[in-house]
């Protein structure tokens, strides 16, 4: 769930967009380690429920500056 935040993030989609976008690039599914056949994908309400729960608790841009700054850095 984490990693579809950042993807959100990075591409600035919301959640019914990236549960989309998730169905539709082998790239997000591979990022994810996801096999949209078999495993299934979030949906979109799932999607926002733990994207509110990163807001609520004010962590969510602190995880994805962490990151960036880990793993972003040029």
């Amino acid at each position: 769930m984490l990693k579809i935040f950042f993807l959100q993030k990075w591409y600035t989609l919301a959640d019914v967009s990236i549960e989309e976008e998730i169905w539709d690039r082998k790239s997000f599914q591979k990022f994810l380690n996801i096999d949209a056949g078999s495993d299934g994908v979030p949906d979109a309400t799932t999607l926002e429920n733990f994207r509110h729960a990163l807001e609520e608790y004010k962590i969510g841009e602190k995880l994805f500056q962490i990151f960036s700054e880990l793993f972003l850095k040029k």
